[in-house]
């Protein structure tokens, strides 16, 4: 669920790293430049200067072969990135996720009962995703199986993104499911579907999640792209730290 700006403060951060990276490199010169020959069997690079033949290189020469296309890749990926960056960093300004979906999504509730979108906001998405055949939770503690679980749907719904609590699903070759936490992406208008396996001590449960997991994997739900797990054992409780990390990382 990586948004749009997201992908675009990072790309401008890339660039940033890729010019402060060749600002200082090594300079490479030569009077000339090299040609790569592949009209025989072994391929040959010549020493060209305005257009005229100097001398082929030898093995002798592999140090000059490599200072001089390494330098000549460098010096136009520097280039790019220069190029690119102010671009960037103009779209980076006047750009904002949901900017037109937030013109209807902000109306004054009387203007929004007589105007009809042009499309449907992400917001009216995720609204309808929540209440089709399923009861919207309360969110006291005693709905959930365990304080885990009960604190990771806590932090999700501080960040007002839309889930569902056990939604059944059938895995092919398995059977049915109830995930912990079915997650909507308005972006993609598609489910991921978020494990918490909190008895990792019990060795029977522990064969069982195995299994479970690799049903998962067998019916297409990969792990950083539409398949979240967390754990825990007695020893090792789970880290709110990290859960809060993983949210901001898929959900943004």
């Amino acid at each position: 669920m990586i948004s749009i700006k997201q992908e675009l403060i990072k790309y401008e951060k890339d660039l940033e790293s890729i010019i402060r990276k060749l600002k200082d490199r090594p300079k490479f010169n030569l009077d000339g430049h090299i040609k790569i020959d592949k009209s025989r069997k072994k391929v040959a690079y010549k020493h060209v200067k305005n257009n005229k033949y100097i001398k082929t290189l030898s093995s002798d020469d592999q140090s000059t072969i490599k200072s001089y296309f390494q330098s000549n890749y460098e010096n136009k990926v520097y280039k790019k990135a220069k190029k690119l960056l102010p671009l960037i960093k103009r779209l980076n300004k006047i750009y904002q996720d949901d900017s037109i979906d937030s013109i209807y999504d902000n109306l004054d509730p009387i203007k929004k009962s007589i105007v009809k979108p042009i499309r449907k906001t992400k917001k009216q998405i995720a609204e309808e995703w929540m209440t089709e055949g399923f009861k919207t939770l309360a969110m006291p503690k005693e709905e959930f199986r365990s304080k885990s679980e009960y604190i990771i749907a806590s932090k999700l719904k501080n960040k007002s993104i839309p889930f569902k609590y056990e939604k059944e699903l059938f895995l092919h070759n398995y059977g049915r499911v109830y995930p912990d936490f079915t997650i909507f992406d308005p972006n993609t208008n598609k489910e991921i579907y978020w494990e918490h396996f909190g008895m990792m001590d019990d060795i029977e449960y522990r064969d069982k999640t195995y299994r479970k997991i690799q049903a998962y994997l067998d019916n297409g739900y990969l792990p950083g792209i539409n398949f979240i797990m967390t754990f825990e054992s007695n020893s090792k409780p789970l880290n709110y730290k990290l859960v809060d990390k993983m949210i901001s990382e898929y959900f943004g």
